[in-house]
């Protein structure tokens, strides 16, 4: 039996020369098999609003450019959408999801790539054990780490496992969490309590997931499809809900109209005097997929 080598759980670092600043990508929430949101057109003609997504997605892997690290985190495909009985799917079988998912990512340029779990409802949706971002980061080679759900310990040796619901790693020093789900709220003007909330938990958490005298400098949840930016002076945080690559569909509409998601990736440069900068790149609203108006 082969045992891989220990992987640390200390964060990932990326740090290259003084001189360089370093670019991490983040896309998130792909849905890819849902018949409203990003798909290559592998399996099939997409439709006018998927092909505007794709678009998009490869308009921002153009504008974001190479990654240091690229972040895909969570919920790569839909899954099975068992409570609807499949009937919004363009893509049936989840490992076709997952083999498409793959093609779209491997259109972005990157050095790194590292996945965090989504819901289980996307990304656990067999009733298995299996996670849907374990299998496809295996695929491509992301990378290990080992969080408070990983199996192992670096004394027992790793037990290969590659994504877990979170993970903590480092950028020019500065420290980032990334982890997917976080509260969502319908009312626009509440959107940034969240995150505001997680912020100030990890700040009085300090000491308990990392290092006493480290501080987290950056955030970063998604699952709600819509961007939201928050920051703090003292300490100095940063927190990002990221966009998404689906349009609404029937489950957002429960309770009169969705609000129309937040399409898009973003991109967290780190100086290299370690300044964070953030920067969206989400669908203007002139170009995000309308309904029909019937004229009577």
């Amino acid at each position: 039996m082969t045992i891989r080598k220990a992987v640390s759980k200390r964060p990932l670092k990326l740090m290259g020369r003084s001189t360089s600043s370093k670019t991490l990508g983040i896309v998130s929430d792909m849905h890819v098999g849902s018949v409203y949101a990003l798909a290559s057109g592998y399996y099939g003609k997409i439709t006018p609003d998927q092909q505007i997504i794709k678009d998009w997605w490869l308009h921002c892997s153009d504008k974001i450019g190479r990654c240091d690290l690229l972040l895909e985190n969570g919920e790569p495909i839909e899954g099975s959408h068992y409570k609807n009985l499949g009937y919004e799917l363009s893509i049936p079988a989840t490992l076709d999801q997952i083999d498409d998912a793959e093609r779209l990512l491997k259109m972005w340029k990157y050095d790194k790539i590292l996945f965090c779990r989504g819901s289980k409802y996307h990304s656990n949706s067999e009733g298995g054990h299996s996670w849907a971002e374990e299998d496809l980061a295996r695929k491509m080679g992301a990378v290990q780490y080992q969080g408070v759900f990983g199996k192992g310990s670096e004394k027992q040796g790793y037990s290969g496992e590659y994504t877990d619901m979170y993970a903590f790693f480092e950028i020019n020093q500065r420290t980032f969490l990334a982890n997917h789900e976080i509260g969502f709220s319908k009312q626009k003007a509440s959107r940034t309590g969240a995150i505001s909330r997680a912020l100030i938990n990890m700040e009085l958490e300090r000491g308990r997931w990392y290092d006493q005298g480290r501080n987290l400098d950056c955030l970063i949840n998604s699952h709600n499809h819509y961007y939201i930016e928050v920051k703090y002076a003292n300490p100095a945080m940063i927190g990002v809900i990221t966009g998404c690559f689906k349009n609404a569909d029937s489950h957002l509409h429960h309770g009169s109209m969705a609000s129309a998601s937040d399409i898009g990736a973003c991109a967290i440069i780190v100086e290299q005097n370690s300044e964070i900068l953030v920067k969206p790149e989400i669908m203007p609203a002139k170009l995000i997929p309308k309904p029909k108006v019937v004229r009577i």
